[in-house]
C-alpha cells in the first residue's frame, strides 16, 4: 500500500515539475539480447544432453558441441534483443509514456 501511494506520490512531482519522462527506449534491448543468449544457452545444453553421443570421442564431442552452442546464442540473442528494440520503437513512436 505504502509503495503505491509513494509510487503516485513520485508521478505527481514528476507532473508538476512539466516533465513526463518516456521511460520506454532502447535501453531494455541489451538486457533481452543477453536473456536471449542465456536461453540459447540452456536450449543447446538440454538438446545436446538428449542427443546420442556414444560414437564420439571427447575431442569431437567437444567440436559438435560449441558451433551449436554459439549459434543458438546467437540466434536467442538477436531474436529476443530484436523483439525489444521493435517493441521500444513502436511504444516511442505512439508516444507511450510511463510514470
Amino acid at each position: 500500500m505504502e509503495q503505491g501511494a509513494e509510487r503516485h506520490r513520485q508521478a505527481v512531482e514528476v507532473l508538476r515539475m512539466g516533465k513526463s519522462p518516456i521511460s520506454v527506449g532502447l535501453r531494455n534491448t541489451p538486457l533481452f539480447a543477453v536473456m536471449g543468449a542465456i536461453v540459447g544457452i540452456f536450449i543447446a545444453t538440454i538438446r545436446h544432453l538428449f542427443h546420442d553421443h556414444q560414437n564420439m570421442d571427447s575431442e569431437e564431442l567437444r567440436w559438435h558441441f560449441i558451433p551449436q552452442m554459439l549459434v543458438a546464442m546467437l540466434v536467442g540473442a538477436t531474436l529476443l534483443g530484436g523483439v525489444s528494440a521493435i517493441r521500444s520503437w513502436r511504444k516511442r513512436r505512439r508516444g507511450y509514456r510511463d510514470l
